[in-house]
């Protein structure tokens, strides 16, 4: 009888110490993995009894909960409202980060003037980019181009498909 408590003892210490953690995803969908590495941009996990690893895109992780106790959110997308959220839009130029989110619209947009600095071009293509992506209350912007033209006038073309 002692050695069947011993033996249940270590058969629950073993469960215990494979400890697993917890990616839930936007829709919903619960993966129970081993995260083996955590950025700002994705998540690199494997399941058990695996050794490939996975990945998954921050922008469709809802959040981590590691064996830890400790929870990590994942890339929140800012809610627009109206066009005067316009400077909460996110301008990125990685498809992850758009991974699983709804295409709207692509949006064109051009900055700068005559006698400015590129800078300033692509400053002020930026700025309106993010305002015609608010107008559509998209909170990122996959920007596909952004182009200089101009050989003493500073001209930025600026485009990109906007997402909810």
């Amino acid at each position: 009888m002692k050695n069947l408590f011993i033996l249940l003892a270590l058969l629950m210490g073993c469960c215990h110490s494979y400890a697993q953690d917890k990616i839930v995803l936007k829709d919903g969908t619960e993966l129970n993995v081993k995260v083996i590495e955590s950025n700002s941009k994705c998540v690199i996990f494997t399941y058990p009894n695996e050794e490939v690893r996975s990945e998954k895109s921050k922008s469709v992780i809802d959040y981590i909960l590691y064996a830890s106790g400790r929870r990590e959110e994942g890339m929140k997308i800012p809610t627009i409202e109206s066009e005067k959220d316009w400077e909460k839009v996110i301008l990125t130029t990685d498809k992850n980060d758009v991974e699983g989110l709804t295409k709207v619209k692509y949006l064109k947009v051009s900055g700068g003037s005559v006698w400015v600095k590129s800078e300033t071009a692509h400053k002020s293509a930026e700025e309106k980019l993010k305002k015609k992506a608010a107008k559509q209350k998209c909170g990122i912007v996959l920007v596909t181009l952004d182009k200089y033209t101009g050989e003493y006038n500073q001209y930025c073309n600026m485009g990109g498909e906007c997402y909810k």
